[in-house]
């Protein structure tokens, strides 16, 4: 036995400044191994060609609403003094159609980002009936939703027979929209089936829904879903409260 003069020395690895070393390589290495997996599986579904798949997802997960590439490149702020010009008498609408706070709502029923809204719009939808006047507009994304336009089109005949309402919860709520679902739909409602089917098969709303687009465009719509309170512009999936907070100043303001 000996008196030590000096304590013996702590390996490198037990000091703060290596654990703390050894911490941020630990960071790194996870962050490396995350991003070589992320590049595999980009990898693999591009090799079983799923590569346009993988190209779509990435864009629509840019933002919280569906985008038309065309449309966004081309997108200018717009100023908008007063929507009332766009609102059509063949464009469906609910609510308290004299009210002084109207909602515009740019919708595409193949949009993801429509369809997670779906929930909390129709709650808003039931909760203001008396107090707001709400105005849909269709603006079906074909470049990137293929049955988009084809499922406007049965919206548009089914408004026709008055059932636009109940046909739109059953797009959003079913989410089949080939021809097969969407004669079932009008079958499941009761609607006069030849005299929807021939609407239909022939596009009869095609220039309406059209309409509907130039006028978004004029608007500076560039996605889905897309809404206007007043002139007030919003854009995405929208929390119920923050819906609460747009109406609530809406109508102490008109």
């Amino acid at each position: 036995m000996h008196d030590q003069q000096f304590p013996p020395n702590n390996p490198w690895y037990k000091t703060g400044g290596g654990i703390a070393f050894l911490g941020i390589l630990g960071v790194l290495l996870v962050s490396v191994l995350s991003f070589a997996g992320l590049v595999g599986y980009y990898a693999l579904q591009i090799h079983n060609g799923n590569g346009a798949q993988i190209v779509q997802g990435l864009q629509e997960t840019k933002s919280k609403f569906s985008t038309d590439p065309h449309l966004a490149a081309g997108n200018t702020q717009v100023a908008i003094q007063d929507i009332t010009p766009y609102i059509r008498q063949f464009d469906p609408q609910y609510g308290n159609l004299t009210s002084h706070v109207t909602i515009l709502a740019f919708i595409d029923f193949e949009c993801p980002y429509c369809q997670a809204s779906y929930t909390t719009f129709e709650q808003l939808r039931k909760r203001y009936e008396a107090g707001v006047h709400i105005v849909f507009k269709q603006f079906p994304l074909e470049s990137i939703h293929p049955f988009a336009m084809q499922a406007a089109l049965a919206a548009g005949c089914a408004e026709e027979q008055n059932n636009f309402w109940p046909y739109y919860e059953l797009l959003f709520t079913k989410k089949d929209f080939t021809t097969n679902a969407l004669f079932s739909y009008a079958k499941t409602l009761g609607l006069n089936e030849s005299l929807f089917e021939t609407c239909v098969t022939t596009q009869r709303y095609r220039s309406q829904i059209l309409q509907d687009m130039q006028d978004g465009l004029d608007l500076g719509v560039r996605g889905t879903p897309t809404y206007f309170v007043g002139t007030t512009r919003l854009e995405g999936v929208i929390s119920l409260d923050d819906w609460d907070k747009q109406i609530i100043t809406a109508i102490q303001s008109s």
